[in-house]
């Protein structure tokens, strides 16, 4: 069992009892975890400790104010006219995704490539062993 699959279950658990029992499954494989949960995250982090008339998951919200936005013109139409406009959409968005993907010539999105470039300006010397192309193995020196 690996402590972020039970953690974040039961971070997300609307019931204090669910709650309770997800922590009671990370207690019995850490209970070190328990300790620092309680010494260093005294806020409220968990979705039952909050009132019940808040209950709301903004990632699910979000994506389903989104797709709704995207089918806001399809609404009224007949059932397999409303499939065949969400398919139109599906593929629409599956072509900007290729489309993109091409684009990239590394694989690696733009703005990834840059804050790994600022993050790597920060790094201390390095030494780089290559074993064949486009693999090294990296390491740090210490001063």
């Amino acid at each position: 069992m690996c402590l972020l699959t039970t953690l974040y279950p039961a971070a997300r658990s609307y019931t204090e009892g669910l709650f309770r029992w997800h922590m009671q499954k990370i207690a019995d494989f850490a209970p070190d975890a328990i300790d620092f949960l309680q010494q260093h995250h005294k806020l409220i982090w968990y979705r039952c400790g909050f009132s019940e008339l808040s209950k709301c998951d903004y990632l699910t919200n979000n994506i389903s104010e989104s797709f709704n936005a995207q089918i806001k013109k399809l609404k009224g139409l007949l059932l397999h006219e409303l499939v065949d406009g969400i398919m139109e959409l599906i593929m629409e968005k599956r072509y900007l995704r290729r489309q993109i993907g091409k684009d990239m010539q590394n694989g690696i999105l733009p703005n990834v490539i840059k804050d790994l470039n600022t993050i790597s300006k920060n790094l201390k010397v390095v030494k780089v062993a290559r074993s064949d192309e486009g693999i090294a193995e990296v390491t740090l020196i210490d001063d």
